[in-house]
C-alpha cells in the first residue's frame, strides 16, 4: 500500500482569515510609518535665513551710525533751547603775524574748505574782515593791550564769564566766537592786529530770522556768527605743521565747537592737539567735512537740525 502523508481538514473561512491577516500586518506597518515621519519643512514654513555677509554689513552700519552719532553731538555745541550757530553773512578773511607765503596758505586753504562746506565767502578784495586768524608768540599780551583798546571787541550776550578763561587760556590755539541774534553792534573786530592794520567796524549785513508764528519744530530766530578770533599761540604749536594747522582754523572758525569732548572712535583734526600721537591726524578727516557740509545744508530754524546732521554724515560715509 501506497503511504500519504494525514493533511487536517482546513476550515471554512480558513484563507479569508488569513488574507485578512495580511492585510492587518500591512495596515499596521503602514501605521507606524505615518507615526514617525521623517522631520521635513515646507519652503512656507520654513524662517528666512540670511546670508552671513548680510548680517555682518548689517553689524558695522549700525556700529558706524553710533560712532556718527558721538562725533557729531559731541563736537557741535548744541543749546537745548536755540538754533547753532554758522556763519549766514559772508565770510571776510585776515590773516597775521606770519610770513607772506605762509599767510596765503592758510588764507587759501580756509577759503577753499568754507566753499566746500558750503559757508558764504566775501570775495570782494577790499571786504570788511571777521575772522581773524592771528599767530604770536605773546598772546596774552597781545590779546590784553587789544581788549584795552577795544573794549567791546567781546559780544557778551551769553555772559561775560568765558571772556577770562579766553584771555588767560593755555591752548596752543584759541579761538572765540561772536554770535548773536542779529547784526548786534556789540561786537567789533580787532583795529590793530600785530601791527597790520584791520577794519575798525564789522560788516554788519541783516541777520536771518525768520519767523513761523510760534511752530515748535522752528526756531523763530536763529543765531548766525558775526566774527570768529582764531589767536594761534606759536609757543605751544609742538610739531604741528602748517597745512594740519590751516585744517584746524578751519574747523574750528566754520563751526561752534567744542575743543575738549570725546569724540569717540572718530578720526577728527579736533585731535590735533591731544596727548596721544597715535590719534593726532594730519589732515581734515572726511568725518569732518561731512560736519561741515552738514552744518551749512541743513536746516538751521529746524529744532531737529541735529538729527538732520547725523542723518546727512551717515549718509555720506556710508560705503
Amino acid at each position: 500500500m501506497t503511504g500519504h502523508a494525514h493533511r487536517s481538514p482546513r476550515p471554512p473561512g480558513y484563507w479569508r482569515l488569513g488574507l485578512l491577516a495580511l492585510a492587518c500586518a500591512a495596515c499596521l506597518s503602514a501605521g507606524e510609518a505615518q507615526a514617525d515621519p521623517p522631520e521635513t519643512t515646507t519652503p512656507e514654513s520654513a524662517a528666512p535665513s540670511l546670508p552671513e555677509v548680510t548680517v555682518e554689513a548689517q553689524r558695522e552700519r549700525e556700529q558706524l551710525q553710533r560712532k556718527v552719532d558721538t562725533y557729531v553731538s559731541a563736537a557741535m555745541v548744541h543749546p537745548s533751547d536755540e538754533s547753532m550757530s554758522r556763519w549766514d553773512m559772508p565770510i571776510c578773511l585776515l590773516v597775521a603775524g606770519l610770513p607772506a607765503d605762509r599767510g596765503e596758505f592758510i588764507l587759501t586753504r580756509v577759503s577753499a574748505i568754507a566753499t566746500q562746506a558750503g559757508a558764504p565767502l566775501d570775495k570782494n578784495a577790499g571786504c570788511h574782515a571777521n575772522f581773524f586768524v592771528v599767530v604770536t608768540a605773546t598772546p596774552d599780551v597781545l590779546l590784553k593791550k587789544w581788549r584795552a583798546r577795544d573794549p567791546a571787541m567781546f559780544n557778551t550776550t551769553r555772559g561775560a564769564g568765558g571772556i577770562d578763561t579766553f584771555l588767560r587760556s593755555s591752548r596752543p590755539v584759541r579761538v572765540w566766537y561772536n554770535a548773536d541774534w542779529g547784526g548786534s553792534t556789540g561786537a567789533s573786530p580787532l583795529s590793530m592786529i600785530g601791527g597790520v592794520s584791520a577794519s575798525s567796524t564789522i560788516n554788519n549785513a541783516p541777520t536771518t530770522q525768520n519767523y513761523d508764528g510760534g511752530s515748535r519744530l522752528k526756531w523763530s530766530g536763529v543765531r548766525q556768527i558775526e566774527s570768529v578770533l582764531v589767536v594761534v599761540d606759536t609757543t605751544r604749536l609742538k610739531d604741528a605743521r602748517i597745512g594740519a594747522l590751516a585744517d584746524y582754523v578751519a574747523m574750528v572758525g566754520l563751526a561752534d565747537v567744542r575743543l575738549d569732548a570725546d569724540y569717540g572712535p572718530a578720526p577728527t583734526i579736533l585731535r590735533l592737539f591731544s596727548n596721544s600721537q597715535t590719534d593726532r591726524p594730519d589732515a581734515l578727516s572726511d568725518w569732518d567735512q561731512a560736519l561741515l557740509r552738514a552744518l551749512y545744508t541743513t536746516n538751521q530754524q529746524s529744532q531737529m537740525q541735529l538729527s538732520e546732521m547725523r542723518t546727512s554724515v551717515m549718509k555720506t560715509l556710508s560705503p
